[in-house]
């Protein structure tokens, strides 16, 4: 039998513990640890805590290159066909002209309809949407372009958007780890605060 005992949430990261066969399992979405039980629960908070620690060094070792990186070379988007197939991206889809206001309105009007997965709602601003990619830059704007499938969180822009728009990309190299990367995006999403899109990693 397998009990849940606790949950931790730390830097937006939730850790669980669950008691099994005399071992505590430790896990969160990256990293699964076990701990033998001890003869006494101190034991066992000491090394839960050593454990959230290696995590804490990392994310601070990431933090730390994070800060240091430049693209390897920014470019603007033309076609969909000129991307790259593959590589580490951040993307910034940026409207030029227009009342951002009624553009808000107007994607918050196209959700309502409720045809097709779309972006968070944040506040109007002239940066419409923060992004990245570890798989395919190509597909993931072409999702946003409105390409894509109904199913998928994006913009979805020829259905709603009537107004003009460029996309900057930012490509990093393909060793990059993906921690680096989001926290890259989450940085440059907290500067520019966009008005669509959550925070955070996702399958992209």
């Amino acid at each position: 039998m397998t009990y849940k005992v606790m949950i931790v949430e730390v830097n937006n990261t939730v850790f669980s513990y669950t008691l099994k066969n005399s071992f505590y399992k430790i896990k969160n979405n990256k990293n699964i640890g076990f701990i033998k039980l001890q003869t006494h629960y101190d034991d066992f908070l000491f090394a839960f805590k050593s454990f959230i620690m290696r995590y804490l060094d990392r994310l601070i070792e990431h933090c730390i290159q994070a800060k240091k990186l430049v693209p390897d070379r920014t470019f603007e988007f033309t076609t969909l066909e000129q991307l790259p197939s593959h590589g580490r991206f951040i993307y910034v889809i940026q409207q030029i002209e227009g009342d951002i206001n009624t553009t808000f309105q107007q994607f918050q009007n196209f959700r309502l309809l409720k045809t097709h997965a779309c972006a968070k709602l944040n506040r109007p601003s002239q940066f419409l949407y923060v992004g990245s990619s570890r798989h395919s830059i190509r597909n993931r704007l072409a999702q946003h372009l409105g390409f894509g499938h109904k199913s998928t969180y994006a913009l979805h822009l020829n259905q709603w958007f009537q107004g003009q728009y460029e996309i900057t990309i930012h490509q990093y190299a393909d060793t990059l780890p993906a921690e680096v990367l989001q926290l890259i995006e989450d940085d440059l999403a907290d500067q520019l605060q966009p008005a669509f899109g959550k925070s955070g990693a996702n399958n992209k």
